[in-house]
C-alpha cells in the first residue's frame, strides 16, 4: 500500500488548514529541489496533485492544474504560526487567513467552508500593509 504523502488537515479551522497546507507545499518545493529530475519526476507531480486536491476546493485551475512549478526558496516557508496577524470571518462559510512574511510582503489565504470542511479556494498577496490584496496563483 503506498503511504500518503499529505497528512489530512484539521479541517474544523482554517487556520490549522493554511498551516498544513503551507507545510506540505514546502516540504514538496524543498523535494523538487532536491531531486535531480525536479519538475519532470513524476511521483513529485502526483504530490502536488495530492495537495492541491487535499487542502483545496475542488475546482478547475487553469494555471496550477497540470502546470507543475516551485520556488526557492518554497513560496510558503514563512508561513508559520507567528507570522499570522489576522484571522477574518467574512461569512459563516468565508474566512480570510493573513500572513506577515517580511515587512515588506503578505499572503492572504481565502478559505472557504465546504461539506467536508475549510479549504483554500484562492490566494492573494500584497507588497506593504497599505498596499491592495491582489490575486495570485497557488505556489506564487
Amino acid at each position: 500500500m503506498r503511504r500518503k504523502f499529505v497528512a489530512e488537515p484539521n479541517r474544523d479551522d482554517p487556520r490549522e488548514v493554511v498551516l498544513a497546507f503551507a507545510r506540505a507545499y514546502t516540504l514538496w518545493e524543498n523535494r523538487v529541489r532536491r531531486t535531480r529530475d525536479g519538475l519532470d519526476d513524476r511521483d513529485l507531480q502526483k504530490q502536488l496533485d495530492e495537495i492541491i486536491r487535499n487542502f483545496c476546493t475542488h475546482k478547475k485551475r487553469a494555471y496550477v492544474d497540470g502546470c507543475y512549478s516551485y520556488q526557492t526558496p518554497p513560496a510558503y516557508k514563512q508561513v508559520i504560526e507567528r507570522n499570522i496577524v489576522n484571522v477574518e470571518t467574512v461569512s459563516r462559510s468565508r474566512v480570510h487567513v493573513d500572513t506577515n512574511q517580511l515587512q515588506w510582503h503578505a499572503y492572504r489565504f481565502v478559505v472557504i467552508k465546504k461539506s467536508d470542511g475549510w479549504r483554500i479556494d484562492g490566494v492573494k498577496w500584497r507588497s506593504s500593509d497599505d498596499g491592495q490584496w491582489e490575486n495570485t496563483l497557488i505556489g506564487s
